[in-house]
């Protein structure tokens, strides 16, 4: 699949990536292994890793409960709602509750950064918690306000 991003430990590569829906992928660094695997409903466009939380962005609305997926990135096993922006645990791919809920936009996050305390999102989205916050194309969350 086409990676779209990429971040690392030093230990473990995680990579944001499109086809069939999207994928969420960690690689061990040494050996290229595959690790975990999350799919969505639309592409991965971007990651960033704080300590072992690994934060992404794209265009999908639901992340899948399995990487069973058919056509285009229906989830086949159920889904959980992530409209554009979400949260995995690093080292074994596990969803987390983060869940802005981006609006407003069909491509939604398209780039992702971190540095102390913050998580920065940029791209085609005008808000978020299902529009009750107006915040288009540029956001900024607490990290301590998003870890589990």
């Amino acid at each position: 699949y086409p990676v779209r991003a990429l971040d690392t430990d030093g230990t473990t590569l995680f990579a944001a990536a499109t086809g069939g829906g999207g994928h969420l992928r960690a690689f061990t660094a040494d050996t290229g292994a595959s690790v975990w695997e999350v799919t969505a409903d639309g592409d991965f466009q971007a990651v960033t890793l704080v300590g072992d939380v690994l934060y992404f962005g794209g265009h999908m609305d639901f992340v899948c409960s399995t990487a069973n997926t058919g056509a285009k990135g229906v989830c086949l096993d159920g889904s959980v709602t992530r409209h554009k922006i979400g949260a995995v645990n690093a080292g074994d791919g596990t969803l987390l509750p983060f869940d802005p809920q981006a609006v407003g936009g069909f491509l939604g996050v398209l780039d992702l950064d971190s540095a102390v305390g913050t998580v920065t999102a940029g791209g085609v989205f005008k808000g978020f918690q299902s529009g009750a916050i107006s915040q288009p194309y540029y956001a900024q969350f607490s990290e301590t306000a998003v870890l589990p």
